[in-house]
């Protein structure tokens, strides 16, 4: 967990690793997760906020804090790559959360290497910068070195070991609700029928907890919720009139971040 303080962006992983297989693309700190949550369970809290500060600077490298200003996840962001090694993709088009090798620093000098099978694979060495420097010796920052090239394997192939898992499992620890996490609040409900079609809700703005009303679309199995209309339309006390034009049965719910109240009115 030393690596983010050696580099200028402050991204953690192997920092001796070289410049393939995705090491400009895929977040590798699996070893810094385990920590952060080992610290936790621990109640070791400097450790804790340490491990996490490198894992929040990481992942701010692989989703845009880059020499290239690209998240490099497939369908994620303004910039992202388009033209990855998935032959069934290029038929039915791309799915989000793809994750490609990226940049390669250097070739294979080895004369018919195993790398020479790769069609063009120096494309954006020799075709798109300035040839400065030699192969043994590039000038021009690997991490720029880069361009959607589906036809090479070596920058736009991905795996699920080598990438996505690690990118998942990152972006799912710091997506995830943690502990501290507050719970919503509890809300003053208050019903008042005005008519026998018209229920009129009303719960304080400040206190609603994230909580939003919606209908039942297919009684009884509550499966479909759809949002309830506001009329008046929300004016800051988050006053929603629920109509009942039929005078059956009507079920409604407050649907929260993580935990609903249903209402049934007859």
């Amino acid at each position: 967990m030393n690596t983010p303080g050696k580099r200028a962006c402050r991204w953690g992983g192997n920092y001796y690793f070289p410049m393939i297989i995705g090491q400009q693309t895929s977040p590798n700190i699996v070893e810094g997760i385990v920590g952060y949550a080992v610290a936790k369970r621990m109640g070791q809290e400097e450790a804790a906020k340490k491990y996490l500060g490198s894992l929040y600077t990481t992942a701010d490298y692989f989703l845009g804090g880059n020499a290239l200003n690209m998240t490099w996840v497939t369908g994620l962001g303004p910039r992202h790559p388009n033209q990855v090694f998935h032959i069934d993709s290029w038929i039915v088009g791309y799915h989000d959360g793809m994750i490609p090798y990226g940049p390669w620093r250097t070739e294979s000098t080895a004369a018919g290497g195993a790398q020479k099978w790769v069609t063009d694979h120096d494309y954006a060495n020799q075709t798109c910068y300035p040839p400065v420097g030699g192969p043994q010796n590039p000038r021009w920052p690997g991490n720029e070195r880069w361009h959607d090239n589906r036809w090479s394997p070596m920058s736009s192939e991905f795996t699920i070991s080598q990438t996505i898992a690690p990118s998942a499992a990152l972006f799912g620890v710091l997506c995830a609700p943690g502990p501290e996490a507050p719970a919503p609040s509890g809300i003053k409900l208050t019903i008042q029928v005005q008519t026998n079609q018209v229920v009129l809700l009303s719960w304080p703005s400040d206190g609603s907890g994230g909580f939003n009303l919606e209908q039942s679309t297919n009684l009884p199995g509550e499966g479909h919720w759809n949002p309830v209309q506001q009329l008046p339309s929300d004016n800051g006390t988050n006053k929603t009139v629920v109509r009942n034009g039929t005078g059956g049965l009507g079920l409604f719910r407050l649907h929260g971040p993580r935990s609903d109240l249903i209402l049934t009115f007859r």
